[in-house]
């Protein structure tokens, strides 16, 4: 696994990855290299998956996520607004996970 890979992959979803995150005009931050890889996003409420978009068998199009942008909620939640889909990421997607559930998004 590249250095920049697993850079990637240690990204978390919580107010600490904003200072590695690009910030656009709205005040969301994008994923770095979201708008141009296949990302899967794992979120983990201790060791239990409770949700994602990643490889997974038969059809779903929770495989593949792009344009990953993180925001945050007025009492200081985590939004994740992305695109999903299986093969190509063409859907809309907005979640917002629990105060004790953690996401992390790395490179597929």
């Amino acid at each position: 696994m590249t250095f920049a890979k697993r850079m990637t992959a240690c990204l978390f979803f919580t107010l600490s990855i904003i200072s590695l995150a690009k910030a656009n005009n709205a005040g969301w931050f994008l994923v770095p290299k979201s708008n141009s890889v296949d990302f899967k996003i794992i979120c983990t409420d201790g060791y239990k998956t409770v949700w994602g978009v990643y490889p997974r068998g038969g059809t779903s199009d929770y495989q593949v996520a792009r344009n990953i942008y993180i925001g945050h909620t007025n009492d200081g939640r985590t939004i994740l607004s992305f695109m999903r889909g299986f093969i190509s990421a063409d859907k809309e997607t907005t979640y917002i996970p629990a105060s004790n559930v953690n996401c992390e998004a790395s490179e597929k």
